[in-house]
């Protein structure tokens, strides 16, 4: 659905690291370049009885605080979560089109 996607290969010499972060795809176009994260394991639910669903959420509660740095310098972000892959992908779909 889109063009101008690199999907950043983590560990490997020509890995892309902005502000610390590694975004699973970057997305370059005339909109401007969009650094995606795939947050797969985040749940709305409560997770305090598993500590790796605590860890995963503190984890990810500083990734978006540094995608905010990010976008105050000119990044574009892409968030995807598992709600968005479901029914068709639907979510995801209606995201892209933002970045079309």
């Amino acid at each position: 659905n889109l063009t101008g996607v690199i999907y950043n290969t983590r560990n490997r010499p020509d890995t892309v690291e902005v502000n610390g972060m590694i975004p699973d795809w970057i997305i370059c176009n005339n909109k401007g370049c969009w650094l995606v994260e795939y947050f797969g394991l985040y749940t709305d639910r409560d997770c305090s009885s598993s500590h790796r669903l605590m860890k995963y959420h503190e984890k990810m509660d500083i990734k978006l605080e540094k995608y905010k740095e990010l976008e105050r310098v000119g990044y574009k972000t892409l968030f995807i979560y598992p709600e968005d892959i479901r029914n068709g992908f639907d979510g995801l779909l209606e995201k892209i089109n933002l970045v079309k």
